[in-house]
């Protein structure tokens, strides 16, 4: 599978992206011992709110699928696209 930046975070493969409880989906969770980092930005509201109301939508936690967006992203980038 090719993952763009306009891939849907539905489609991304469960090993690769859901991590967190609430995912109707097993988790593929990391090692207790690998360290997190804090990462805070900025979105105009409208953006926010459009973003909340996606998840919500889907019954979806904003965090994992933002990771997988990240996750995706990074691939995309590895690739030389």
């Amino acid at each position: 599978m090719v993952i763009t930046a306009k891939t849907k975070p539905s489609q991304v493969p469960l090993d690769f992206a859901r991590s967190g409880p609430g995912d109707d989906q097993p988790a593929a969770r990391a090692p207790a011992s690998d360290p997190k980092s804090r990462f805070t930005f900025e979105l105009p509201v409208v953006l926010h709110r459009r973003w909340k109301a996606a998840c919500a939508a889907r019954g979806r936690k904003m965090r994992p699928e933002i990771q997988a967006l990240i996750k995706a992203r990074l691939v995309e980038l590895d690739s030389g696209r």
